[in-house]
């Protein structure tokens, strides 16, 4: 089973890309996403919960702690973990590559190649 998580603040958009995935992946029964809205949330599920992802889908650009500073934080108890950012900032680019990511998306242009990265 392969397990997801997207974290972004724009609710509406986790869900739509949430739907997407199991879309596109073709099996929600060897799939399983969960969805974060901060980058608080994402690090208190990781650290406090244990819980354990294949693919984590970062936004960047959130409030209070943003897509780096959660992507430092679940790199220092995971190293093997494909963090995929995605965002609609380019300014992010050079400081993202901080946290090791497996893949730089830009949201709105580079869906298709989420999906491929994520099957």
């Amino acid at each position: 089973m392969i397990r997801i998580a997207i974290c972004d603040d724009n609710k509406s958009f986790c869900s739509e890309l949430a739907d997407c995935l199991y879309e596109n992946l073709n099996d929600r029964e060897h799939c399983m996403i969960d969805q974060y809205y901060t980058g608080e949330a994402l690090v208190y599920a990781y650290l406090e919960k244990r819980k354990n992802y294949d693919v984590i889908v970062l936004d960047m650009n959130m409030p209070v702690m943003d897509g780096l500073e959660a992507g430092r934080r679940i790199r220092t108890i995971d190293n093997y973990v494909k963090i995929i950012i995605l965002t609609n900032h380019m300014d992010f680019a050079l400081s993202g590559y901080e946290i090791r990511p497996y893949h730089f998306l830009l949201k709105q242009r580079d869906m298709t190649k989420l999906v491929d990265i994520c099957s």
